[in-house]
């Protein structure tokens, strides 16, 4: 009986390369899709004139940031802040 259970649950091995590539693909596509997310934090923080800034001053910095963003007020003040100096930088 465990060998029929275990015949199931194995896939054939024309099927197993497929699913590897697949997976392969995944990996690869995940970490494109991060890197691309950390660039364009890079990029912010550049933009924003804070890459002159030490990474420890700068994660208090963040620190501080995500503290504040309890207040909804807050949020809203650097949406309409973040968009205005986009429209001016571009």
């Amino acid at each position: 009986m465990n060998n029929n259970l275990a015949e199931k649950q194995q896939l054939p091995e024309s099927k197993k390369p497929s699913l590897r590539m697949k997976l392969l693909k995944t990996k690869i596509m995940a970490k494109q899709v991060e890197k691309k997310r950390l660039t364009k934090l890079g990029d912010l923080v550049t933009r924003a004139e804070l890459d002159h800034l030490d990474s420890q001053t700068l994660y208090g910095a963040l620190i501080t940031i995500k503290e504040m963003t309890e207040l909804r007020s807050n949020l809203n003040f650097w949406k309409r802040l973040g968009k205005e100096h986009f429209i001016e930088e571009e």
